[in-house]
């Protein structure tokens, strides 16, 4: 049995993060899927995309996985990793079934220290 999406929620945890090759590079992404009756939507695949990077070299900027199916709780999740650019990045989250869609940014920031300088910052 696939469930219906009727809403959708999506979160970054922690929406601000450093850039690549630093610790805290990483944001998870977390959805809550709910049907038409309220309850969580069960087995839905949630697509996620980074839809506007910070770097268009793609210099180890991603999201993993790109799909992901809902758990018994309507809920599902994915990694963002920033690249080596600071800036605000866009990860779009949808899903396959009732076509729900949330865009959720990620600011990727950079720093003044060598330890913490971004390769676009000054």
């Amino acid at each position: 049995f696939v469930d219906r999406a009727d809403s959708m929620n999506a979160t970054a945890q922690p929406a601000l993060i450093t850039c690549f090759p630093y610790a805290n590079r990483f944001s998870t992404i977390n959805v809550d899927v709910r049907n038409q009756a309220g309850a969580p939507a069960v087995s839905v695949d949630v697509v996620f995309a980074v839809t506007t990077p910070t770097d268009s070299g793609g210099n180890n900027e991603r999201i993993f996985p790109l799909t992901q199916t809902t758990d018994s709780n309507g809920k599902a999740s994915a990694t963002y990793e920033a690249g080596r650019n600071s800036g605000t990045a866009t990860v779009t989250v949808r899903t396959q079934t009732g076509g729900k869609q949330n865009l959720r940014d990620i600011v990727i920031q950079g720093g003044t220290t060598a330890t913490t300088k971004c390769a676009n910052d000054p």
